[in-house]
């Protein structure tokens, strides 16, 4: 790989995973309880860092070695993020949403997980865009997600529409 592609992979590796650990720091001590671990894009990320490791065999330079431990990094650092609640809010991809930025919530369980589903209102937008954060937890959170939920915004309980 050309020396100049192989410096700017690395910063751009370098940059998402510094980014993530920033969004870590924030997060990990609010969270009581964590979403599921395994999902097709933790899944994704694990192959896509069994594949970096691999790649070493084929290195020729520096660069390339360099190039891959910034991006087994981002990798690692992605799969140590990891959204869920508690009694400071919701953890959603490295950011801190307040119990009073969330306007509605509901749940819905199936046979594997038990989804949350919370709108919420970014009070720090020009528009105070409304946007919607789906978590999925496993079955055996479930009581420990409910109560989280019943005592910072029981009253925000609301039934919402069911797509697809």
């Amino acid at each position: 790989m050309e020396l100049f592609s192989n410096y700017l992979l690395t910063a751009i590796f370098l940059a998402l995973g510094v980014w993530m650990l920033i969004g870590w720091i924030r997060t990990h001590k609010y969270v009581e309880v964590k979403e599921r671990m395994w999902s097709p894009s933790r899944i994704l990320f694990m192959v896509a860092a069994g594949l970096a490791v691999l790649t070493m065999v084929a290195m020729k330079s520096v660069a390339d070695y360099i190039r891959a431990a910034a991006t087994i990094f981002c990798i690692i650092l992605f799969l140590l993020q990891r959204n869920g609640m508690g009694n400071g809010g919701v953890a959603d991809l490295g950011k801190m949403v307040n119990w009073s930025d969330i306007k509605a919530y509901d749940y819905a369980e199936n046979d594997k997980k038990f989804t949350v589903y919370m709108t919420a209102i970014d009070e720090k937008s020009k528009n105070h865009k409304q946007y919607t954060i789906e978590q999925d937890y496993e079955l055996k959170d479930k009581e420990s997600v409910k109560q989280i939920l019943k005592d910072n915004i029981g009253k925000k309980y609301r039934r919402m529409k069911k797509t697809g």
